[in-house]
């Protein structure tokens, strides 16, 4: 498929972000393979192995949730949804995916405390954070209404915040 490039451009100036982040992500990783830490305390190795199977998590069940909730056409793929999701981790808070890449850049922040993996984790951590606000601005131009009252039930990472609220309803 040919992709005219005023739209290229369009596309990478909204996703810049995130392809920042990612890229930052894959050198942190790198950087960990290259620089191999002493062993970690037993307690940070199991918070880190926590926070990867929570990330795991937050980067997967979304995209099963919105393929099967959000009217996707059939050959489309999840993120092409036509309605608001508010179901499963989307219940919660509302960007799910974007917080399990920010656990992924906090497991390797803590498997290999070396500051060149610190720095590129947490930079990669500022990038999903403002994309996701990004994206909050483009599901409200999208969605109109029913993404702005969505905005105000269901916190952005707050998931204390959303099990609390989820608690109370």
């Amino acid at each position: 498929m040919f992709v005219r490039p005023a739209k290229m451009m369009y596309e990478m100036r909204n996703y810049g972000l995130f392809y920042v982040a990612g890229l930052c992500t894959l050198a942190q990783i790198t950087t960990a393979v290259f620089i191999a830490a002493p062993a970690n305390h037993a307690s940070t190795a199991v918070l880190a192995l926590l926070f990867g199977l929570f990330a795991l998590l937050f980067i997967y069940w979304p995209m099963i949730v919105l393929y099967k909730h959000g009217g996707v056409p059939r050959t489309s793929g999840y993120l092409q949804t036509t309605n608001v999701v508010d179901r499963g981790p989307y219940t919660i808070i509302r960007h799910p995916q974007y917080l399990g890449y920010i656990l992924i850049n906090l497991t390797f922040m803590l498997s290999n405390p070396y500051w060149p993996g610190m720095l590129l984790g947490m930079a990669a951590i500022v990038c999903y954070y403002k994309f996701a606000q990004q994206e909050d601005r483009r599901l409200q131009a999208s969605f109109g209404c029913a993404y702005r009252d969505y905005m105000l039930r269901v916190p952005g990472f707050n998931v204390l915040g959303g099990l609390l609220r989820l608690l109370r309803e």
